[in-house]
């Protein structure tokens, strides 16, 4: 059987959001911040795509450092708040 995930992550796409998410001091202290009240009120996964498309806006849309549109359909948000969810949580 082939793996066709991208270092564990579903695809290159989720992996270099989360990369960026947890190895940028900056991203990850606001993120650390808006995450409080995503973890207190069980928030969804639409709550922490909102939260993640703001702390990598600007005027041209949303993208990690390295290209990766926040809009892009091969993101795998479900796996994206889990992931958030597991590590601000209890």
């Amino acid at each position: 059987m082939i793996d066709t995930t991208y270092n564990g992550y579903t695809n290159y796409e989720t992996w270099n959001i989360v990369l960026w998410l947890f190895n940028d001091e900056t991203i990850y202290d606001n993120l650390r911040r808006e995450m409080r009240s995503v973890v207190r009120t069980n928030g969804d996964e639409e709550d922490v795509k909102s939260i993640v498309t703001s702390l990598f806006a600007s005027d041209d849309g949303a993208a990690t450092p390295d290209g990766v549109w926040l809009d892009d359909k091969h993101i795998n948000w479900s796996e994206i708040h889990r992931i958030l969810m597991d590590d601000f949580g209890d």
